[in-house]
This record gives C-alpha cells, sequence and structure tokens, in this order.
C-alpha cells in the first residue's frame, strides 16, 4: 500500500503526483496543510524530521525528498518506465533533476512565499509564528517565513536573483529541448515530471513570460504538450492552489 503525505499546492507534492498519476498508481492521501503547521505536528516530524512534504509510506517503509521518491517509484512500479535506458539519457534526466533542486526550488519558493503564503503566515497569531520559527528543523526556512508572517517582506534582492535563476532555467530547457520533444531526449522521463509543477507555478507567479509569446518556442510547445498529458490534471488542477485559496482569519 502507497501512502502519501502531501500539501495540495507543494511544488515538490506534484512533482511525486505527477508519477504516480503517469504510473497509474493508487495512493492513500494524507493531507499536511502548511498553512496550519500541520507539518510541525510532532507525530509528522517522526515521519518526516524536516518537517517539510512530501513522505512516501510503503508498507511502513517511507521514503522522504521527492526527488528520491519519484526515482523509488520508477525502481519499484516499473512500468511504464520514467527513466531512460541509455546512460547519456539517465544522466541528462538527472541534470534536469538537480537543477530543480539546487535552483528552481529555492527561487519559486521565494515568490510564492511573498505573492500566496504571506497573507496565510500573518493571519497566524504571534505565539504562532514564535513557535514556528523556533521549532522549524529548518532554521533558515523558519525565519523567512516568521520574517513575512510577522508583516516583513523577501528582500527584493533576494526576489530578484530568484527571478533570474528561473530565467536561467528556462534558457537552459530551451536549449535542451532541441535534443528532443522533453528534456532527456525522446521519451517523457521523470525530469518532465519534476518540471511540470514549477512551469505550473510560474504561470500562477505571472512569470510565464519567460516562454510566452515566441520567445522560447521550444519551451512553449513543451509546456502544452505536459498540459495536455492527463497527469497534469490528474495531479495538478484537481488540487486548490494558493491563487484560489483566501486566507482565513483568526
Amino acid at each position: 500500500m502507497l501512502e502519501l503525505y502531501h500539501y495540495n499546492d507543494s511544488v515538490c507534492a506534484q512533482k511525486v503526483r505527477v508519477v504516480l498519476a503517469e504510473k497509474g498508481l493508487e495512493w492513500v492521501p494524507h493531507h499536511v496543510d502548511l498553512m496550519k503547521l500541520e507539518n510541525l505536528d510532532p507525530a509528522y516530524l517522526k515521519l518526516n524530521p524536516n518537517g517539510v512534504v512530501p513522505t512516501l509510506v510503503r508498507d511502513g517503509e517511507v521514503v522522504i525528498e521527492s526527488s528520491d521518491i519519484i526515482e523509488y517509484l520508477d525502481e519499484h512500479f516499473p512500468d511504464p518506465p520514467l527513466r531512460p535506458a541509455d546512460p547519456g539519457s539517465l544522466e541528462r534526466m538527472r541534470e534536469w533533476i538537480r537543477l530543480e533542486d539546487d535552483t528552481a526550488l529555492l527561487a519559486v519558493g521565494a515568490h510564492t512565499l511573498q505573492k500566496f503564503i504571506k497573507p496565510h503566515m500573518q493571519r497566524l497569531p504571534s505565539e504562532a509564528i514564535d513557535a514556528y520559527e523556533t521549532n522549524h528543523p529548518m532554521k533558515e526556512r523558519g525565519t523567512v517565513h516568521a520574517l513575512v508572517g510577522r508583516g516583513g517582506d523577501v528582500p527584493q534582492f533576494v526576489l530578484d536573483e530568484a527571478a533570474a535563476n528561473l530565467e536561467a532555467a528556462i534558457s537552459r530547457m530551451e536549449e535542451g529541448l532541441a535534443t528532443g520533444p522533453w528534456l532527456a531526449g525522446e521519451t517523457y522521463s521523470l525530469a518532465d515530471a519534476t518540471w511540470t509543477p514549477f512551469a505550473h507555478r510560474m504561470v500562477l507567479l505571472e512569470m510565464d513570460g519567460f516562454w510566452a509569446d515566441g520567445r522560447r518556442p521550444r519551451m512553449a510547445d513543451w509546456w502544452k504538450r505536459i498540459q495536455a498529458r492527463p497527469s497534469y490534471g490528474e495531479a495538478i488542477l484537481a488540487y486548490p492552489s494558493f491563487a484560489e485559496i483566501q486566507p482565513e482569519h483568526p
């Protein structure tokens, strides 16, 4: 039995849900509401000491970190295969996943925090924000979220650097897609599943100008193909997003 601890609009959870959908796997959902700080519940921290989502549990075996989870799923449920068979394409696939892990995750996180999460953090009582800052296992994340929760903003230089990093990543995708319709070549892979929620989030953040209007046509074509896949609707569009959810008031 597969169980997934996830948050509706987490890009990392979304990429795991995309892979689950691509493979047609059934799974038991456990929604961890990040806006209610359920990720810092002691019971959840026993599963995922980092206090983040997603977490996959398979018959008692726990796997954390979304990039590890998607490779785990492809290894244990290889039909259809989402890792290229040839070593060169496999390495390209992993390079795209590393680019997401090392660059895109922090970059979209900064803009998401400023635009979408800030109103939710600011409705929390001050003692909850203090506890979030003190108790989050990832101290820098706790500090930055607490800053905006107390009425601050993500520093502009951080947002500018994040936008530049995202545009650089999209530029690399435009170049990489010259070798085939998908990021690792001729076949859809975990690389495409990984970048699907990030492109979706950039649309919500109104950053799709990096590829729209003929600016990067190969990237635009890739995005159209991604949107046409059933997994995009099943794993992302079927769930509410930050853009649709109004913050609750105490």
